[in-house]
């Protein structure tokens, strides 16, 4: 979700990735994680195994997509699966990126097409969320909700006017984790006015 706000604004990448993340919107459609990784694995995808038992890589040559659920599935009498069978992984933020989507348009030399991807507030929320209670590569949050929080001074009015109580929660939560020395702020290119920017998002309003 991060890179293509990024890229939207002209910015490069500012950590390397060699994989993409979906997050399935199973609540309106409990069977949308075995389609869509029966879908990738009809088009030459392999789900890999991992060790945490659950299913969500699958693999193409060099191209890696993790498919995940949002949290909250775990009292559900009928848990995602993938087409496998194996059990969705839980994506940390995940109910906040599918609630806050919106559509955007992708070009790739002549071909145009469309995902959906968070607007800019539920992009820091649900990286705030993942940032404190994701403990695989923790840090690869924290260093995507500094670089939202940098994409977010294009217009930090907008922003910190749509924040619900429970959204500024979660970035308190995550600033306690990451105060103004922590060392991941040395690769923002404006780490006074971004952090800034998320403790005026962390306040309540007024």
């Amino acid at each position: 979700m991060t890179l293509p706000h990024l890229a939207e604004h002209g910015r490069t990448a500012h950590r390397p990735t060699d994989d993409g993340d979906m997050v399935v919107g199973v609540w309106t459609s409990r069977g949308a994680l075995r389609s869509t990784t029966t879908y990738l694995t009809s088009n030459g995808f392999t789900e890999q195994s991992t060790s945490d038992g659950y299913g969500y890589r699958f693999v193409r040559n060099r191209t890696a997509i993790d498919v995940m659920i949002p949290e909250g599935l775990d009292r559900q009498r009928r848990y995602p699966t993938t087409g496998s069978g194996q059990p969705g992984l839980p994506a940390d933020g995940g109910n906040q990126a599918l609630t806050r989507a919106e559509r955007l348009a992708i070009r790739l030399n002549e071909q145009v097409g469309y995902v959906r991807r968070p607007t800019i507030l539920g992009a820091l929320v649900a990286k705030a969320r993942a940032w404190v209670v994701d403990r695989r590569d923790s840090e690869r949050h924290a260093q995507d909700l500094i670089a939202l929080a940098e994409v977010a001074l294009h217009d930090p009015r907008a922003v910190i006017s749509q924040a619900r109580p429970d959204d500024r929660r979660a970035v308190r939560a995550a600033l306690r984790h990451l105060p103004i020395d922590h060392r991941l702020w040395r690769a923002a290119n404006d780490s006074t006015s971004a952090h800034t920017l998320l403790t005026r998002l962390a306040q309540p309003p007024g």
